[in-house]
């Protein structure tokens, strides 16, 4: 099966077929053109010294020194032989000067790491790009973010200038960072994310989201802080494949965004995993039905400091705290059916069929752990206010 642009479908998981008996070769630097080079350099210092030739200059000259004696600047370092039918495995992304420890070599040009039957290792594309043929494609998806309005994708916020606050009674002026958002006309040319939460994450962090959560500052350098921009109403989830660069799908970015912050304050009293209880419960319409709810999280400490207030997890829940919970479930002799859980680093979040249940769970426990029991009236007054 003939293909066109094979280096773009040569992606990870991607096999192809060996349509010939071929000796693939493994170019690296050729060791007697690189001392011819250097025995010039070291011949024309004299005159780079003196200021009649530049740096730049010196290495042409050498260089074109060692080309005129016939010495070809890479050579063959090994070879590689594949016969007609053998199936070729791309198993990750291409090189450029690939360097090998043993037997300490480079090899030159544009390399595939590959697996041919049990053997492991680097093709030159040059090489092994005439004699394959496409065997199985892959689909390679990724996400971005596109402002229906105007067709673009976002590509990025780059920096306009700095907002200062007036003074307080101390003479201190806070400050914030003022970006704009950055466009481009092509899937690629886009910020591209590997998965939708990674999209849903940079939305996040653009409109502050994560700003002044518990436990924001455990976030990746690239997520939180302050409000960057508003998110526009145009904007929506774009799923393309990166090999074939068409659109596979698109998701409402509104609906999320807005019922991501209606529910926001569930995460800053509760924590995250009650969020996703009450979201994921109310769409399957069954929040009525699962109306108490059980919470271990980690201790919540507020200070104060560059004139503002910040609350933060002191700790992240110890793993065994999670087993223990797990326990105590089983002790009870509550089935699967009856519980919807959900958690995250610094909380555990149970749903019962009733808060009664809930309660006699709280009762029923012994040990060290602190449980909170939230109704479903508390929940929505939450979400409500």
């Amino acid at each position: 099966m003939a293909t066109t642009n094979k280096r773009a479908q040569m992606v990870k998981g991607s096999t192809w077929r060996v349509t010939q008996d071929a000796t693939i070769e493994r170019l690296g630097p050729n060791p007697a053109f690189a001392q011819a080079v250097s025995a010039k350099q070291e011949e024309l210092k004299p005159s780079w010294r003196a200021k009649t030739i530049e740096w730049a200059d010196l290495e042409k000259l050498a260089r074109k020194h060692a080309k005129s004696l016939g010495l070809p600047e890479n050579i063959a370092i090994n070879t590689v032989d594949v016969k007609a039918g053998d199936i070729i495995e791309i198993t990750g992304s291409s090189t450029n000067a690939h360097w090998t420890r043993a037997p300490y070599q480079t090899f030159i040009g544009i390399y595939f790491p590959v697996k041919i039957g049990n053997r492991a290792g680097w093709l030159p594309y040059a090489g092994f790009e005439p004699i394959v043929e496409l065997d199985k494609a892959v689909t390679v998806e990724e996400w971005v973010i596109r402002d229906t309005a105007t067709g673009k994708f976002f590509g990025g916020t780059e920096y306009v200038d700095t907002v200062y606050a007036e003074p307080d009674a101390t003479g201190y002026r806070s400050w914030h960072y003022h970006y704009n958002a950055k466009f481009a006309d092509t899937f690629m040319k886009a910020k591209r994310f590997k998965d939708l939460s990674k999209a849903k994450m940079s939305v996040m962090s653009l409109n502050g989201y994560y700003d002044g959560l518990p436990g924001s500052e455990n976030l990746p350098d690239w997520v939180g802080g302050p409000k960057v921009m508003d998110i526009p109403e145009t904007w929506e989830f774009v799923k393309f494949d990166k090999v074939t660069k068409t659109e596979i799908e698109t998701v409402d970015l509104q609906a999320w965004h807005k019922r991501l912050w209606e529910l926001r304050e569930l995460t800053v009293r509760f924590g995250s995993p009650v969020r996703t209880l009450y979201n994921d419960l109310e769409k399957k319409d069954k929040l009525d039905e699962f109306s108490g709810m059980l919470v271990v999280r980690a201790p919540v400490e507020t200070s104060a400091y560059w004139g503002a207030s910040h609350t933060h997890y002191t700790k992240e829940l110890d793993p065994k705290v999670i087993e223990e919970v797990d326990s105590v479930i089983a002790q009870f002799g509550l089935k699967k059916a009856d519980i919807k859980r959900a958690k995250d680093p610094n909380c555990v979040a149970i749903a019962f069929k009733g808060v009664r249940t809930a309660l006699k769970f709280k009762l029923s426990y012994n040990g060290p752990l602190s449980f909170n029991v939230l109704d479903l009236t508390t929940l929505k007054e939450v979400v409500d206010a």
